[in-house]
């Protein structure tokens, strides 16, 4: 229940109205920033298996996460109509080690097209009301747990940062993952303070909705128990009642209710596929798993155990585990290297946190650090959730692994409105419109942002690479900066993956033109015009040395995370992953 006895008739009438304001207003800017960008690495491969999942019943696409994200977000794609998705042999995952979506998708962009990015729109703009959503749940869970002050300011830091304008205007599971966990939060404190079977179903029901969009959130499986033993050890003022025959059998029973109707969810959001399966017929790919004949289970007398788990889950987080089992290259304050460190993820937040919100939370740490249900319900997630991504330094890459924990941290800032000294709850104020502050200013372009600590978003890559600044999501840019300029010069692009480019419209060839080959053959020193996302330029600099700063064109900078050089073809020849600009484009070389 919210907190409705010190609410005024003139709130009560308020609050609905200026929720609906931010949310109108949240909406509006999250429709313009889908049309933004050109697709991220990971939005082709979405797309695909949404879409592979409605017509053909299958989640074997894209396991390694939940599928409830890219059902919802192509609901609309395929209504009425039926999609012709590329096909190559045989689908089934026990066949092949690698992620062969990414593939897929790659050739979906070059069969659809410029239809690719329409659909990709639509399915932006369903993902997108999972943000909205959110706010309403930050704000109701900021109201049960503080007050109507510190609801607003909550609902507004959530709309505006520049996490949930950039994140939550792309087809991606982690705004929607942020915003489903903080409704299961919230139903899960509301069972704990007052325990009935519907509260009990609820927070099950929600639980597995949030674990359907992020695996993450198997984290509530442990934490939902030891959440009703730390509730009712600390929080209940009759300890009486704890001697009582039974009473710890039911609580164990409510627990038990939960993760029935939690199960339940988890097992329907994936058709009941799979289950039961033996546990020894699986063939994992992870080292945690996979031992050493492709199933560590096989011939014990684990072997023939049901599985309680859909096949394809279980899969997808034995495949997602396998990233962890090698190193992989992390980028952090300049320096790359095979590995990550145990502080990247600190390190990322205090980057990636606007500065307004970071003081913020100090503030709020400091007035709530005496607020125990506070505490438990936000300040324990969030702790093991920072502890759980840290030890896994094999792969240091994406901050957005933790926006799930961004309305926690967002509610626990909040409190710092209900600070006693005045000028304290004016300071909370003001950090408050500097966080909206810093959204709207950087919007659209959320996913680069830094904040003040590294001299905001311009300087983000001197810290954070990947998705972390432009994840090559700047080619729509890109193009209308080409079609402004009319440039008679060659161009070349350095992109990690086709599919970002080819998904802008943009026509590009892998090879080098053959006009240009004849004048390099003729011994013609040609300088060409190279266009780099920031992104992209790391990962040339991590192998090559160059290019230089010399060779930029500062003055011709697109937005704020694409740069131009002038540089030699011979620079260029030596690294495969350059394409050129179509000669049959509408641009003259």
């Amino acid at each position: 229940m919210l907190k409705v006895a010190s609410i005024t008739s003139m709130q009560f009438y308020c609050i609905p109205a200026l929720v609906l304001l931010i949310v109108v207003v949240q909406a509006s800017l999250l429709w313009r920033g889908c049309e933004y960008s050109s697709p991220t690495p990971d939005e082709p491969a979405h797309l695909l298996a949404g879409i592979d999942y409605w017509q053909t019943g299958s989640t074997h696409l894209y396991n390694v996460n939940p599928p409830l994200t890219k059902l919802w977000s192509t609901l609309p794609i395929v209504i009425g109509q039926t999609v012709d998705l590329p096909r190559y042999g045989s689908l089934i995952w026990d066949e092949r080690d690698s992620r062969s979506e990414f593939y897929f998708g790659s050739l979906f962009v070059k069969q659809e097209g410029e239809r690719f990015f329409e659909y990709l729109l639509t399915a932006r703009r369903m993902c997108a009301i999972f943000a909205v959503v959110g706010t309403f749940g930050v704000f109701c869970l900021a109201a049960v747990l503080l007050d109507v002050k510190a609801a607003f300011l909550a609902a507004m830091i959530w709309a505006f940062n520049p996490i949930t304008l950039g994140h939550g205007a792309i087809l991606a599971s982690d705004i929607p993952g942020a915003s489903i966990g903080c409704w299961a939060i919230l139903a899960a404190y509301l069972s704990l303070r007052e325990t009935t079977i519907l509260s009990l179903i609820w927070t099950g029901v929600l639980i597995g909705l949030a674990i359907l969009t992020k695996f993450t959130w198997l984290v509530a499986i442990p934490l939902w128990p030891c959440a009703v033993w730390a509730f009712e050890t600390f929080l209940k003022r009759d300890t009486a009642v704890h001697c009582v025959r039974g009473y710890w059998s039911r609580q164990a029973i409510s627990v038990f209710c939960v993760f029935l109707v939690a199960w339940v969810v988890v097992c329907t959001g994936y058709r009941w596929q799979g289950m039961l399966m033996p546990l020894g017929e699986f063939k994992f790919v992870s080292e945690t798993l996979r031992g050493e004949n492709e199933n560590r289970f096989r011939d014990t007398w684990m072997h023939s155990l049901p599985a309680a788990l859909p096949s394809d889950m279980i899969r997808g987080m034995d495949q997602q585990w396998q990233d962890f089992d090698k190193p992989l290259w992390a980028y952090l304050n300049g320096q790359w290297q095979k590995g990550g460190w145990w502080y990247y993820y600190l390190c990322a937040l205090a980057i990636k946190l606007p500065l307004g919100l970071l003081l913020l939370l100090a503030i709020g740490v400091l007035v709530s650090r005496r607020n125990i249900p506070l505490l438990l319900i936000i300040v324990c997630p969030t702790l093991v959730f920072l502890w759980l991504v840290s030890t896994k330094t094999n792969m240091n890459e994406h901050t957005r692994y933790l926006w799930v924990i961004l309305p926690l941290i967002i509610v626990l800032a909040a409190s710092a409105i209900n600070a006693k000294l005045l000028l304290i709850r004016i300071l909370a104020v003001g950090c408050g419109v500097w966080t909206v502050y810093a959204g709207l200013v950087s919007f659209p372009c959320g996913l680069t942002y830094g904040n003040e600590l590294v001299g905001s978003s311009r300087n983000t890559w001197r810290v954070l690479a990947g998705s972390n600044i432009d994840w090559e999501t700047d080619w729509l840019a890109i193009k209308q900066w080409l079609a402004k300029k009319g440039t008679a010069n060659c161009v070349a692009f350095y992109a990690q993956r086709l599919d970002s480019i080819k998904g802008s419209g943009l026509n590009v060839g892998s090879a080098i033109p053959q006009s240009i080959r004849d004048r390099v053959a003729a011994g013609d020193d040609i300088v060409v015009t190279l266009i780099l996302p920031v992104d992209s330029r790391l990962t040339v600099q991590r192998e090559h040395n160059y290019p230089t700063m010399a060779q930029q064109l500062i003055a011709e900078k697109i937005v704020c995370c694409t740069e131009v050089y002038r540089v030699p073809i011979r620079d260029l020849v030596a690294i495969r992953e350059i394409v050129w600009l179509d000669p049959d484009a509408p641009f003259l070389w």
